[in-house]
């Protein structure tokens, strides 16, 4: 323990728990159950399809042991999936308790797949509570089979920005513990190799996340195993190889300008999206399939959350995750955004905390079914009441179709998708826009302290990974707009090229990310800032307020502004 290489503690790689059913598990599932329900087992059979005298029952036979997947059974479903994660949680507890025994070192977990859901006993949020600091695998070909191709380098940053927005370590310290350093072509949900370009944009938006560190998996090519042959920064027979000499450039940038990187911090963000684990479970259960194009697939609410980020970063506004329980916690509030994607799972205190938020002066954009359900799948009249005071609107009626659902509005037009919400409005409500018939598709509520809460009547984000949508993203760009969310400093930003900003004690650091084919940025700064070009692009020429330079195709440029 006293060896000067070691930093930390990894508790668990990657850490997974799928329980089997076995005598022992069901033993403490059944102490799980218990301790959840209070020891009532009515209220456990409230909810259960089988009914029992006792919890000592539950188990039993195997019949039981296959009825939590049953079709009548989600709340045994779901109450399986968190018992899976309170399961993983204390053997993580266990192995944290005994490693701090021994040693003062800081401990750390790097959780994975973290676009969809596995039902893997995996909650980040709780995770992050265990250790010091939290990091993430990032391997794209694994992990990013959900983005578009041309997204790849964004899903990194979406990892990373999970992991800031998670960590529990005072000085917000996360890092990018396994970053895909090479060739994948046996393993991996796709097969993927990514080139020097690729590689350094995949560093350079693990930096412009706030990334106290990227470590690669791995140095040298696998020998053995599922991954033999893959996964090296190095070339094949060990030697330098264009990957090891981008993530060496890289270095050397840090390296030059160690004290303004170590400086640096990601800004917090004022909008924020909603993690909402309670509907990542519930699609995860109802769901029928893996297809993103389905809009009832499995994954509906985590391709909603990773499509309203792209949309973000498609803008450059800087994001954060937010689960309920950071809401309830008050840890945003009045003047922050909430975008609850694809939110149709709550529990009534989490939509009583969303109520909350909005009364402090909040702003909530909601799609869909917002709260429609509770955390086992049941309609309930404490959320419909509740949505219904946040947004000012009662539920008429809701119908699904394969038709485009137009929404039109004075500042833009857009398409819904699947789902179309009839609202009746109440006082204080007033329609954004309207469907072709003119029934409300986009509302606001303003209340008295400034909140404002905005339901989009349609599934509007999740179609965004499916189809990144030109018209989609000005529709929301245009509705941010009404809703006092400035422009980003850069003028210019598209799906290829965007902007992610690093705050300095004396100004900032602008991270230029370019995906596609070289590309002008022009970002605004002011007459009095002194700006200087740290890494990649060309020459720098101020054009009135702002300062553009030419980025390279897929490279990252970094400038440095000293505020004047």
């Amino acid at each position: 323990t006293s060896h000067p290489a070691l930093h930390s503690w990894i508790l668990w790689n990657e850490p997974s728990r799928r329980v089997p059913r076995c005598p022992s598990s069901m033993r403490a599932y059944r102490a799980y159950l218990e301790k959840a329900y209070g020891g009532d087992i009515e209220a456990l059979n409230r909810l259960h399809y089988r009914q029992y005298d006792s919890f000592s029952q539950i188990g039993e036979g195997e019949e039981a042991a296959t009825q939590a997947m049953s079709f009548t059974g989600y709340a045994e479903a779901l109450d399986w999936m968190r018992f899976n994660v309170a399961n993983l949680t204390e053997k993580l507890s266990d192995i944290a308790a005994a490693v701090r025994k021994e040693d003062d070192h800081p401990i750390h977990i790097n959780p994975h797949g973290l676009a969809y859901h596995e039902l893997q006993g995996q909650s980040v949020f709780e995770q992050a509570k265990l250790v010091d600091f939290i990091g993430c695998s990032a391997h794209p070909s694994w992990h990013s089979s959900r983005f578009p191709r041309e997204y790849l380098a964004r899903s990194v940053a979406y990892f990373a920005d999970l992991m800031k927005s998670a960590t529990c370590a005072p000085d917000g310290r996360f890092w990018v513990t396994e970053l895909q350093g090479g060739t994948n072509i046996f393993s991996g949900w796709e097969y993927l190799c990514p080139d020097e370009k690729t590689l350094s944009l995949w560093l350079w938006e693990s930096i412009a996340s706030g990334a106290e560190k990227a470590v690669f998996w791995c140095f040298n090519t696998r020998t053995d195993g599922f991954e033999a042959g893959e996964w090296g920064l190095a070339a094949q027979d060990g030697g330098p190889s264009a990957r090891t000499r981008a993530a060496g450039a890289v270095a050397r940038t840090l390296r030059e300008n160690a004290q303004l990187f170590t400086a640096a911090r990601a800004p917090r963000p004022r909008v924020w999206i909603l993690y909402s684990i309670d509907s990542w479970n519930l699609a995860a259960v109802e769901g029928r399939d893996n297809d993103k194009r389905n809009p009832r697939n499995r994954y509906h609410t985590s391709d909603a959350l990773c499509s309203a980020y792209l949309m973000l970063g498609d803008l450059s506004i800087e994001a954060g995750f937010i689960d309920e329980e950071g809401i309830a916690q008050g840890r945003i509030g009045a003047g922050d955004i909430l975008i609850a994607p694809g939110t149709f799972s709550m529990r009534a205190e989490h939509v009583r905390a969303v109520e909350a938020f909005v009364a402090r002066g909040g702003t909530l954009i909601a799609d869909g079914l917002f709260a429609y359900k509770d955390q086992n799948g049941y309609l309930v009249e404490e959320n419909r009441a509740c949505a219904e005071r946040i947004f000012a609107a009662s539920l008429h009626d809701i119908s699904c179709t394969e038709q485009p659902l137009r929404m039109d509005a004075p500042f833009g037009a857009a398409d819904g998708w699947f789902l179309r919400i009839d609202t009746a409005a109440q006082s204080g409500c007033v329609s954004l826009a309207s469907f072709e018939d003119g029934a409300p598709a986009v509302t606001q509520c303003v209340n008295a302290s400034g909140g404002s809460a905005v339901r989009i009547n349609s599934v509007f984000f999740q179609k965004y990974i499916v189809e990144p949508d030109g018209e989609r993203l000005a529709f929301f760009a245009a509705l941010l707009k009404r809703l006092g969310v400035s422009p980003s400093a850069l003028r210019n930003p598209t799906a290829s090229l965007h902007l992610r900003t690093l705050e300095t004690p004396e100004g900032a650091l602008l991270l230029l990310m370019n995906a596609g084919d070289g590309a002008q940025a022009c970002v605004a700064c002011a007459a009095q800032d002194e700006v200087s070009l740290i890494s990649g692009g060309g020459a720098l020429r101020r054009e009135g307020d702002a300062v553009c330079v030419e980025v390279p195709a897929r490279s990252a440029a970094v400038l440095r502004v000293k505020r004047g």
